[in-house]
């Protein structure tokens, strides 16, 4: 077991990550305790995240205003194919969605089946959330495909591959149901480096392409972006309602992303973001 300050990342970090991108790394106050043999890991936690308040060495500690807690457990079925099953609680107290602002308790049962199948590498993920936000019941939901296929082309190796996600938002902010996803502290470049939206009230469609040889390595993606709901907001990264919903519109944006860089040493690395 762990007990004290720390960083997590819970499997591919669509609902819990270190958060690189916004700002400086999420940290919890947190208790762990963890099983593991050959063929299955157990992780149970409680955590409660640190608040980043101005100045040196003050920032906030167990503020149980906002706090998560669950079960994640990994199972490797054989050399190519793994299943996570897990289940999340998260409390936090007036949390704004384009519904309005109140306490949000939120369960979040998820599945991920992710390896490999012939050529294809997968990674795909199903949650559904269920709780309370303020007197309206949560009932939202995510699912996530990511298949790519590697490639060797001008004697380097690299991947060729799409994303695709629907993250439900809010049908109808007058009703007593929020259907808004709650992504609860996903990584900060989720899609792509371009950090502009959040996952919550999306649909997406990101193919990508990475190559690499010698030290040198390309990265290229394409993503675009529609409201799932057109009664919902658009969201930011840290899941901040940045656009409420004014108009009937779905489609939001598109976007191009590219990494060029060189890895000298293992200590050394050029990097060019576009």
């Amino acid at each position: 077991g762990l007990l004290g300050r720390q960083n997590i990342r819970l499997g591919s970090g669509r609902l819990v990550d270190f958060r690189e991108g916004p700002n400086v790394r999420l940290s919890f106050d947190m208790a762990q305790a963890s099983f593991r043999n050959s063929k299955t890991a157990l992780l149970g936690f409680f955590g409660v995240p640190v608040q980043q308040l101005p100045g040196v060495f003050d920032n906030d500690f167990l503020n149980f205003s906002e706090y998560i807690t669950g079960i994640y457990g990994t199972r490797n079925w054989s050399a190519a194919t793994n299943l996570d099953a897990y289940v999340l609680y998260k409390r936090e107290e007036a949390k704004t969605w384009a519904a309005g602002t109140a306490d949000d308790r939120r369960v979040s049962l998820g599945l991920r089946h992710f390896g490999s199948w012939r050529k294809m590498v997968f990674d795909n993920e199903f949650v559904y959330q269920t709780g309370d936000f303020g007197g309206q019941r949560i009932q939202a939901w995510t699912l996530s495909f990511n298949l790519s296929r590697p490639i060797r082309i001008w004697g380097g190796l690299g991947n060729l591959g799409v994303k695709t996600e629907a993250i439900s938002g809010d049908r109808n902010p007058e009703d007593n149901r929020l259907n808004t996803f709650d992504a609860l502290y996903p990584r900060g470049a989720y899609f792509g480096r371009v950090a502009r939206f959040g996952p919550s009230n999306l649909f997406d469609l990101h193919p990508y392409v990475n190559w690499s040889k010698n030290g040198f390595f390309l990265e290229i993606d394409y993503d675009a972006f529609w409201r799932f709901s057109t009664r919902d907001g658009i969201y930011n990264p840290a899941l901040i309602l940045t656009y409420p919903s004014t108009n009937n519109a779905r489609f939001i944006a598109q976007q191009v992303g590219t990494i060029t860089g060189w890895e000298l040493s293992r200590h050394v690395a050029f990097e060019l973001e576009t």
